[in-house]
């Protein structure tokens, strides 16, 4: 499979999964809550482990929110 078909594939599963999140669950704070461990558990399949994932915000090399 080509790299460029893999991740539109990978992009669009994720959209699914946000979709349906986003119908299944009213509240913004809750539904965004739920889309960002979607997202935590699609960065630890993908990432290696010695890259932390957490609850919080994304933290560049240079310490940038």
């Amino acid at each position: 499979m080509e790299l460029s078909a893999l991740f539109r594939k990978i992009s669009q599963q994720l959209d699914v999964e946000f979709e349906e999140l986003s119908t299944e669950i009213s509240h913004p704070l809750k539904s965004g809550e739920a889309r960002e461990n979607v997202f935590r558990k699609f960065l630890a399949k993908y990432l290696p482990q010695r890259v932390g994932i957490d609850e919080g915000f994304v933290i560049d090399a240079q310490g940038r929110v």
